[in-house]
């Protein structure tokens, strides 16, 4: 019997092939201790419409553990 195990680096945004991607594994890795980096999908994601959704970080993020990288508390971000 073969088994299907996914690893997925993690992210504030995941999209709908992430969840697919969980739904068809019988395990998951998730790599919560990797760099973060600004420059990538961790904490943005396209929504439907085309525009982006981008959930703003603390200050002093980058070059941390994913697991330490907090979403801001800044309020403005949410409209």
């Amino acid at each position: 019997m073969a088994y299907v195990v996914s690893a997925h680096q993690s992210n504030f945004l995941p999209g709908l092939s992430v969840i697919q991607k969980i739904e068809s594994a019988d395990a998951v890795i998730w790599l919560d201790e990797v760099t973060y980096s600004p420059h990538g999908w961790t904490n943005r994601n396209r929504m439907p419409d085309g525009s982006w959704l981008t959930v703003p970080v603390m200050s002093g993020a980058m070059h941390e553990p994913l697991n330490r990288v907090r979403i801001s508390d800044h309020r403005d971000w949410r409209r």
